[in-house]
């Protein structure tokens, strides 16, 4: 079992990622609800253009907002794994201001 990334911006957010198909992914992302948050959870999923985003979902649940998305990283023809895939996707999220910890 790979970590999970905890993102942080001023909330916490907890990252988990399956390999569904061959080269297809789900991304669940959840995360307190606050102020320009769902905006920025957006615009980093939006900036995500190595690989192909083939749907998205922004929920809230309580007092989450729960992102979930799916890739498929065989448009841009390079081979990738989940753990290189956590480390890449998680860049987008640094991107517009987020901070990880990881946790086992």
């Amino acid at each position: 079992m790979y970590p999970t990334l905890v993102l942080c911006f001023l909330y916490e957010v907890q990252l988990d990622m399956f390999q569904v198909e061959e080269k297809g992914y789900y991304v669940r992302l959840i995360c307190n609800k606050g102020r320009s948050v769902a905006a920025s959870l957006h615009r980093a999923l939006e900036s995500i253009t190595s690989f192909q985003v083939q749907s998205s979902n922004l929920s809230t649940v309580d007092e989450d907002f729960v992102l979930t998305f799916t890739l498929d990283v065989t448009a841009y023809g390079f081979a990738i794994n989940l753990e290189n895939l956590k480390l890449w996707l998680s860049s987008a999220f640094i991107n517009q201001g987020f901070e990880f910890n990881t946790f086992p």
